[in-house]
């Protein structure tokens, strides 16, 4: 069995991954099967009344194509091929280099039972490799009990998305680009950036965006009422290594959120950084978030705010154009300074090259890997990106962590 990890850390871009992943139907026999998978949803079940109810782990497959699935649509592991790699790196490879055991009992259930005669035993023997790769330090798991939190403020940002101040009993202790998972009962929960800074309070706020069932029903509540809490979840930005220095933020969209939250922490010490520049880019005028207190910092000298859109026809002189626009004519001194970035996985792909053509090392530039932290506990697999849980790991890195991971960028 140890020899399986090694076999596996050169095989990443093998074609038998293909191979397999076409021959594939994604029906999840495989692991619903296997006795040692153990990748699962949280759901709440509602008794007939209304009035009561729990909350369950149920099955789930990352064989499934919903599995890696977020709230705009985005799809980390888009084509079968890559759901049968990680099917085998996990089982083989992810398993063996955290708790030194694998995920396999070699009962040839999956083998049995699967339509495309997908076999374990002859996809390992088809696969070469020299050296494995350590993986992050696990943090021990909590209780998935939410803690009520009380609805202060509710206002709304624009359209779709609404700023919510809440209190809870129990103090806050966490890092801006920390995470909170925020209940409804009855219909689940969901993971949500914390946009304040850390105060060390009782007090925080979230962005919501109404997309689906349990986000429109948070939209329909009002201060007074009670939501269900767990967190603070996840590594933030490490704040005491970016002071005495320039800092140049970038965002795309909801990315603002995280952001928030690091830019109310500097300004809380403003005299301990030095320049600090926001970039922001948006889909049209009416979709920028914070738009007020982002022009009210510009207009104080506080931070250089430039925003671009990509949609014109709007009621504010915007410049018209993706995010990449802002960075011509930018005058920073990489030398000095540290990036950060934090939007759509899309933008990463054009943003991250250009900073680091603008001089800033790996280990300046800081990147917020968001996925579908459903547990926030580093188990249920959701947020995996090949040998990392984001909601343990992360979901803020330094590129130079996550620079080899190819679903980070890629996915």
């Amino acid at each position: 069995m140890e020899s399986l990890a090694p076999l596996l850390s050169e095989a990443y871009d093998h074609p038998i991954w293909k191979e397999i992943g076409d021959r594939c139907l994604g029906c999840g026999a495989c692991t619903l099967l296997c006795p040692s998978c153990y990748c699962f949803n949280v759901q709440d079940r509602l008794d007939l009344n209304l009035e009561g109810g729990e909350r369950v782990r149920t099955w789930d497959s990352c064989q499934f194509d919903q599995f890696t699935k977020v709230a705009d649509g985005s799809d980390f592991r888009s084509h079968q091929a890559d759901r049968q790699r990680h099917r085998f790196f996990r089982k083989y490879k992810y398993l063996w280099e955290k708790h030194q055991r694998t995920a396999c009992v070699g009962c040839g259930r999956c083998s049995r039972e699967c339509l495309a005669q997908i076999s374990p035993t002859e996809v390992l023997n088809n696969l070469f490799a020299t050296q494995t790769e350590p993986l992050p330090e696990t943090t021990p798991g909590v209780e998935y009990q939410p803690q009520l939190a009380e609805i202060l403020a509710v206002t709304p940002l624009t359209e779709s998305e609404t700023l919510f101040r809440l209190h809870r009993q129990q103090p806050l202790d966490f890092t801006p680009g920390s995470f909170m998972e925020v209940s409804v009962f009855g219909l689940g929960e969901a993971p949500f950036t914390i946009a304040s800074p850390p105060t060390g309070g009782n007090s925080f706020e979230l962005v919501v965006r109404a997309a689906g069932n349990l986000t429109r029903a948070l939209h329909r509540l009002k201060p007074g009422e009670n939501l269900g809490v767990r967190g603070p979840y996840g590594n933030g930005f490490p704040v005491e290594e970016f002071t005495g220095k320039d800092l140049l933020l970038v965002a795309g969209g909801m990315g603002m959120i995280t952001l928030r939250s690091l830019l109310l922490t500097v300004l809380a010490r403003r005299e301990e950084f030095g320049r600090v520049t926001l970039l922001y880019g948006c889909r049209n005028d009416e979709s920028i978030l914070f738009r007020d207190e982002l022009l009210n910092w510009h207009r104080e000298g506080l931070i250089d705010v430039r925003m671009a859109v990509r949609e014109a026809g709007g009621t504010w002189p915007t410049p018209r154009g993706d995010i990449t626009l802002l960075f011509r004519d930018l005058n920073i001194n990489p030398t000095r300074g540290i990036a950060a970035v934090s939007g759509p996985p899309g933008m990463y792909r054009f943003t991250t090259p250009l900073l680091l053509r603008l001089g800033f090392s790996e280990e300046q530039l800081y990147i917020n890997l968001e996925r579908h932290m459903k547990c926030g506990l580093g188990k249920c697999g959701k947020c995996q990106i090949n040998d990392i849980c984001v909601c343990e790991s992360g979901p803020i890195f330094p590129y130079s962590r996550i620079k080899h991971l190819r679903e980070a960028i890629e996915g």
